[in-house]
């Protein structure tokens, strides 16, 4: 997966707007900027969540390692190899929860347009970073993923922004996904942080880091 936030993702994975840049509004992209610059020697408030230990949170643990997708009566279900992370996706029409709760991953609600499933992600806290880059949203944000069965063996998944706070317009990203076929595979235990040298980035994010302006 290309970073996100280079100047230049291409090739990339953002597919709009065409020239494969996030929209982001000025002061956006100038704190974008900061992090990307210093993401090798980050001051506190620039430090990845991932190195804190963190789980990625949507949408960024969709764009790498293995995941499994299960479906029970009603709902959808993702298990994630990183982080032991999961999503349960009903598809009942229930509504979110209350705008004031946050999550890493959100609440999804999904449904069946032919043999596209479709979900609408929101409630995502707006500590979750997006790539070692930088790249993030508020927690206003809202996501909408169309997980697109092209055949029996292959995924295509979009993913589209929209976040006035953040972004000047919606932007969308796409990731090509193949089944694995391997019977014996399986879902292995993930390790995070063990054996990290970095310990004294691990602390908690300053109330500037939260600061929109």
């Amino acid at each position: 997966l290309p970073i996100w936030a280079t100047n230049r993702t291409n090739p990339g994975c953002v597919i709009d707007p065409a020239d494969g840049l996030i929209p982001y509004l000025p002061w956006a992209r100038q704190r974008r900027d900061e992090v990307r610059v210093n993401h090798l020697k980050p001051n506190a408030s620039q430090v990845d969540t991932r190195t804190r230990g963190w789980p990625d949170g949507l949408p960024r643990q969709n764009f790498y390692h293995q995941f499994q997708i299960v479906q029970p009566p009603g709902a959808v279900l993702i298990l994630y190899e990183v982080q032991h992370e999961f999503r349960y996706i009903p598809l009942d029409n229930r509504p979110h929860a209350d705008p004031a709760v946050t999550l890493w991953m959100g609440t999804s609600r999904g449904r069946w347009e032919g043999t596209t499933l479709v979900v609408d992600v929101r409630n995502v806290s707006d500590r979750v970073r997006m790539s070692i880059a930088g790249d993030f949203a508020s927690d206003d944000v809202q996501i909408t993923e169309r997980w697109k069965f092209v055949d029996a063996d292959n995924l295509e998944l979009s993913v589209t922004f929209t976040d006035p706070k953040v972004y000047s317009r919606p932007w969308t990203v796409l990731r090509k996904i193949k089944r694995e076929k391997d019977p014996t595979f399986e879902l292995l235990e993930y390790s995070g942080v063990e054996g990290d040298r970095d310990g004294s980035l691990m602390v908690d994010v300053p109330a500037n880091l939260k600061e929109q302006k």
